[in-house]
């Protein structure tokens, strides 16, 4: 567990953050799914730690997909009923909203601006 906590700690660290970012493709990429992944068990955990009924499911694995569900599509929050359950995925959705339809579009296109880049300034080589 100690080992799983000093690779978040050294993730989330501003040096390892500044080196991903003016990195290549693939560490971006890792980066960006390990957020998105952390912030999903987080509101996982809150669901499961304080019993939140989401649609009514009891299921641990219901839940999950709910959570899944909010994050990745905002638009299904009409169906809860409780308050608290409203609150919780209206958070959950604004977040996936963030990561999902602003982090990883603007990363997409910070990885094809700088492959325009390299072409244009002829610095390209082909195996």
């Amino acid at each position: 567990m100690n080992r799983f906590i000093n690779y978040y700690k050294k993730i989330f660290s501003q040096e390892y953050m500044d080196r991903t970012i003016s990195g290549g493709i693939k560490s971006q990429l890792t980066l960006l799914l390990v957020t998105i992944a952390t912030v999903l068990a987080i509101f996982f955990i809150i669901v499961m730690f304080f019993s939140i009924q989401l649609y009514g499911h009891e299921e641990w694995g219901e839940r999950l997909w709910v959570v899944y569900n909010n994050f990745v599509d905002p638009g299904n929050q009409m169906n809860e009923t409780a308050w608290s359950s409203r609150l919780l995925l209206g958070i959950v959705s604004f977040s996936g909203s963030i990561l999902l339809g602003g982090v990883l579009i603007s990363t997409i296109s910070n990885i094809i601006e700088r492959r325009v880049d390299v072409v244009n300034t002829g610095r390209m080589t082909y195996r």
